[in-house]
């Protein structure tokens, strides 16, 4: 036996490592590519000199469910931004599916509505897509906030009916240099269902619904009318009075202030129901109210996620 044989065969060894390793990195660069939303600048018939440009990428298997005011419960795809893209080139860019297929318009034809952000000097466009309620959110920098706040002031821009066209060939031509950064976009979930199917998990979606109930509930209780409060809170004081609870002068406050933002929490406000969640507390007390209400919300999950087919 040669003495070169065990290193030809770690060599051929390596080798066949190396083209595992490689094939696998294609596998999920194809993977990706069929799960992927992207801005894509398109182009056109006339423009033989130029390449088409992914100017921003996502992945859905890394999106969540927003917590965000306009976007809320919305599936939220955050933006990598491969390059900058100049304002002029903003006309002919879209949002695409799967490594190409148009989600809707050219950016050219939307509307949006803005806000300034101070904190890196720059403008804030959300454009909807009707009637899908896809919302994209971007970043225009290069553009004085002196000048916006005098475009705005001589109606020659509406912040909350930003016409993409109008904007693009203003800027274009004032501030050639200003430059586009995508930063999200955000999906109705009935949309995407079968994306989200196939790339969330029983765990992520549950994590993520326990992310927005935690936010719905402050939401709830804030929102709630101050005589909505006061009647609420004099029913569940009545009944717990009823029903020969120990009341403490001090203690008995509280007490009526949390069976109170339990039912607003569960939205429950039907008196059968009040009286059994008074009864819960008067029985098992606040520990057995939080696990009535932990079992409720689950509850509440599993009807929503019964309607999902997840891994």
């Amino acid at each position: 036996m040669s003495d070169l044989f065990p290193l030809v065969a770690e060599v051929l060894k390596d080798k066949a490592s190396l083209d595992a390793l490689e094939e696998i990195a294609k596998l999920k660069e194809k993977s990706d590519i069929g799960q992927s939303v992207e801005v894509i600048r398109s182009v056109q018939y006339y423009e033989e000199d130029k390449d088409r440009v992914v100017y921003a990428s996502g992945l859905l298997k890394n999106g969540k469910f927003s917590v965000n005011h306009d976007n809320f419960g919305m599936f939220e795809v955050n933006f990598v931004n491969n390059n900058e893209c100049p304002i002029i080139d903003l006309r002919d860019c879209q949002l695409c599916f799967g490594g190409g297929f148009p989600v809707g318009e050219q950016l050219g034809y939307s509307k949006g509505w803005s806000d300034w952000n101070e904190d890196d000097n720059s403008l804030l466009i959300t454009i909807r897509f009707l009637p899908d309620d896809t919302i994209l959110t971007l970043m225009l920098l290069g553009w004085p906030s002196d000048d916006y706040e005098a475009k705005i002031q001589s109606n020659e821009l509406d912040p909350n009916n930003i016409v993409m066209d109008h904007l693009i060939n203003m800027l274009a031509f004032e501030y050639p240099n200003a430059i586009v950064r995508f930063k999200n976009v955000s999906f109705r979930e009935k949309k995407i269902l079968g994306p989200l199917n196939r790339f969330l998990t029983l765990e992520e979606k549950r994590a993520t619904m326990h992310e927005m109930e935690e936010f719905e509930m402050v939401e709830q209780i804030a929102s709630f009318e101050a005589n909505q409060y006061d009647a609420l809170m004099l029913e569940v004081g009545t009944r717990m009075q009823e029903v020969g609870m120990t009341v403490d002068l001090e203690e008995f406050p509280m007490q009526v202030e949390t069976i109170v933002n339990t039912l607003i929490r569960l939205s429950i406000q039907d008196s059968e129901l009040i009286n059994n969640i008074v009864d819960v507390y008067r029985t098992t007390g606040l520990d057995g109210l939080q696990a009535f209400e932990a079992e409720q919300r689950e509850r509440i999950r599993e009807l929503i996620l019964g309607g999902m087919k997840v891994k």
